[in-house]
């Protein structure tokens, strides 16, 4: 539907310009006619002329305002569909960079060095499933070029997968939520978390690089 409007739009203004073109081509006509019963001194006819030239003339004002008002109407929502995009784009970059921060803080908990309570991560990692499904929404990729929904979709496997550690560690320190979290992560092999999380972060990282292109691409017109 949005489709056939465009086109309805585009012939319409072509059809405007169409009989631009040709209302010039009268008016140079009656132009080049009366200059010739001026050169004759035959003014009755060229008072014959005068209603013609006026309606001519009226013609092309009204062709004229109405290519500027579709031409205005043009610019008006491609500016629209720009500031859409930009707010977009802020929010996805908001999104990430949240998504970096808990991912990052994941990484941190399941370090050697943690003695964080395990309940922790099964927070988080719901914090972070629900952050990324934002990313999934049909209004974030509606404006989104290849490379960024790429990413997005390419990310998914890492990301539930925190999930579904999250529930392995809830199960193993059910009796004790309090447990400190690396003694349930060890079991899970940890290196390898932290070498798939790592990735994860530089995946963000790029897509946020990518959206911050796509916003001054968009500025830049």
């Amino acid at each position: 539907m949005i489709d056939q409007l465009v086109k309805r739009f585009d012939y319409l203004e072509r059809d405007i310009q169409v009989v631009t073109y040709v209302l010039i081509v009268f008016f140079l006509i009656l132009a080049c006619r009366a200059a010739v019963l001026i050169s004759e001194g035959d003014y009755n006819e060229l008072w014959i002329l005068i209603a013609p030239t006026i309606t001519i003339l009226a013609a092309l004002l009204v062709a004229s305002a109405s290519n500027r008002l579709i031409v205005n109407d043009r610019i008006n929502r491609m500016n629209d569909q720009n500031q859409e995009i930009i707010r977009t784009t802020h929010h996805l970059i908001a999104i990430c960079k949240d998504l970096d921060g808990k991912i990052y803080y994941v990484k941190l908990l399941l370090s050697d060095n943690s003695t964080r309570p395990s309940f922790i991560l099964d927070k988080i990692a719901t914090s972070i499933e629900d952050r990324y499904e934002v990313l999934l929404e049909r209004d974030a990729f509606k404006y989104l070029p290849g490379n960024c929904v790429d990413i997005i979709t390419r990310i998914s496997g890492t990301i539930y997968g925190i999930r579904m550690l999250a529930e392995g560690v809830k199960h193993i320190t059910r009796a004790n939520p309090l447990l400190p979290l690396k003694m349930g992560a060890e079991k899970s092999g940890n290196d390898q978390i932290i070498s798939q999380l790592d990735k994860l972060l530089d995946d963000i990282e790029s897509l946020v690089n990518e959206l911050f292109k796509l916003r001054e691409s968009i500025e830049s017109k």
